[in-house]
Formats: structure tokens, C-alpha cells, sequence
């Protein structure tokens, strides 16, 4: 049986100080992070709330030029990497990264995902900001 961990909002806050929302939801409960946050220069800065309950392991981030299209794995931070803040969860993204090198110059998603146990959470709300 697949266990369902629950990951909170994300909140991606532009380089202009604005913030942007694209409107995908999940439920919220235990297990998932919250509270994300993004800010844009020649890198993608994503923050977000820790998952409640159980520490994450990891988290993994995903990205998708629209909520229409499937997500794309970006990057898997783990949370006992000595540079990770499990208090301030968070990741910079260069914009060099393979996976947004084509979505340069457009709006992009991103998601995040708590990894509890080996069993990954659902994603948080998708936030949106051109790359």
C-alpha cells in the first residue's frame, strides 16, 4: 500500500519584489512543505516551509513550463547535506541547469515534494515566474 505524505504551498517571490501563483493546488496537512519562495537573477532561488512532522530525507523539486504538461525533475536536495537548513529549507537553481536551459526567456512552474521514509509526498502548489 503507498503511503501519501501531504506537502503545503510554496510561494515564489520574483526579482521585482512581486510574487506569482500559478494556481495548482494540493491538499495541505502533515508532511508537506510550505511557505516556498523564489527569487530570479541568473539563478532561480526556491524556498519553503519544512515538512511537518517526520524530517524529510529530501526533497525534490520539479518544474513544468505549464500546469498542463508533466513535471520535470530538476533537483534533489538532501536534507543531510551539511549546507541544507532543515529549519529554512531551500535551493538555487542556475539558470544553466539542463533542464530549464529551454524555458529561458518564458514562465516556468515549480513544485516541491517531501521524501519521508522513502515514500515521496504530493506537491506542493505550483509556483510560476519567467525564467
Amino acid at each position: 500500500m503507498r503511503q501519501v505524505i501531504i506537502l503545503p504551498l510554496i510561494t515564489l517571490l520574483l526579482g521585482l519584489g512581486m510574487s506569482s501563483s500559478c494556481g495548482k493546488t494540493s491538499a495541505t496537512g502533515s508532511g508537506q512543505p510550505g511557505n516556498s519562495a523564489a527569487t530570479k537573477a541568473k539563478s532561480v532561488a526556491l524556498s519553503w516551509d519544512a515538512a511537518q512532522g517526520t524530517p524529510a530525507t529530501s526533497y525534490q523539486v520539479y518544474g513544468m513550463p505549464n500546469l498542463k504538461d508533466a513535471e520535470i525533475p530538476i533537483v534533489t536536495v538532501k536534507a543531510d547535506d551539511e549546507s541544507f537548513d532543515r529549519a529554512k529549507p531551500a535551493v538555487t537553481i542556475q539558470s544553466t541547469n539542463r533542464a530549464l536551459a529551454p524555458y529561458v526567456g518564458k514562465n516556468f512552474c515549480f513544485v516541491v515534494t517531501a521524501v519521508v521514509g522513502g515514500t515521496e509526498s504530493l506537491p506542493s502548489k505550483a509556483v510560476c515566474q519567467k525564467l
